[in-house]
């Protein structure tokens, strides 16, 4: 009986606990700490715009954070294959447009007119990343540049950049970015900058070096930003929760596109009982009368 008695109490110091005390959960002070909400649905197509097909560093980069954040799954397809044919194939939640490392000017307008029908349509959720962001600017029709020129050059030689963690502020509350007022360390990366915002857009953060830090469509659910949310650390998060909220505006709009489809259905097939309800009866004096087997004249 003594070794039972302490084999068992040996057992109870293994597990950490004594008698009559209940083990804690994990997390701070016993409670387990929130579970973050998991992404559900299609994948996020991440359209890498860089001139060659072959440098995807950033749009991988994306796609990595898009990961992390809430378990999206993802696929990367450069700008020259996407036309609305091929992304309603791939049927994602939402589309995030990479940022590039070529002047836009250098770009075949042709190769581009597939990826702008894509934004243009907005069938899907669009969040434009740096130069994606640019390229979202362009196919509406506004204006893009330099930020300045220090010197003579081609290309970015010679330009000025804005480069490392720096604060953008939210000036516009906005479903990615949260309450107007808020001050955001991102990562910028950029020579180029929206000069002219395209009609129907909104500015919704900004800085003194950049005045169109972020925008989005005052009717459309496409977004840009001219920093790099996909790249955080512990002490610059903001960049991580920008784009938890983005998937979770592709979840919502995923949500609403089965909802009408449920009810396009449903109206569909009471459509479709009403007709057959009508095909058995006679239209006689205003009334519907039941048909007698044979037909009405029969």
């Amino acid at each position: 009986m003594r070794t039972l008695v302490f084999m068992l109490a040996v057992s109870i110091l293994a597990l950490g606990v004594t008698p009559g005390t209940p083990r804690s959960l994990p997390g701070v002070h016993g409670v387990r700490p929130p579970t973050p909400p998991t992404y559900v649905g299609p994948p996020i197509c991440i359209i890498n715009t860089n001139l060659s097909a072959a440098e995807q560093s950033s749009a991988k980069r994306i796609a990595r954070a898009v990961r992390e954040t809430l378990g999206a799954a993802t696929v990367i397809e450069h700008y020259a294959q996407i036309t609305p044919k091929r992304l309603q194939e791939i049927g994602p939640a939402g589309v995030i447009l990479s940022g590039q490392g070529t002047p836009w000017d250098q770009y075949a307008p042709a190769a581009l007119r597939g990826v702008e029908s894509v934004i243009i349509q907005a069938r899907y959720p669009i969040l434009g990343i740096c130069g994606g962001h640019q390229l979202i600017t362009l196919a509406f029709g506004g204006e893009v540049g330099r930020i300045r020129r220090l010197c003579p050059g081609v290309g970015y030689h010679g330009c000025w950049n804005e480069s490392g963690y720096t604060r953008v502020s939210v000036v516009a509350t906005d479903r990615i970015l949260g309450e107007s007022g808020a001050r955001l360390s991102v990562f910028e990366s950029h020579y180029d900058e929206v000069k002219r915002l395209p009609n129907g857009f909104m500015v919704t953060a900004s800085n003194p070096t950049c005045r169109v830090q972020a925008m989005r469509h005052c009717a459309l659910p496409v977004y840009g930003v001219q920093f790099h949310p996909e790249r955080w650390d512990s002490a610059h998060p903001a960049g991580r929760e920008v784009l938890r909220r983005f998937l979770l505006v592709c979840m919502s709009a995923r949500n609403s596109r089965h909802a009408e489809q449920g009810r396009a259905a449903g109206n569909g097939k009471a459509d479709r009982n009403r007709r057959r309800t009508k095909s058995a009866f006679a239209y006689e004096g205003g009334d519907y009368l039941p048909l007698r087997r044979g037909g009405a004249d029969s």
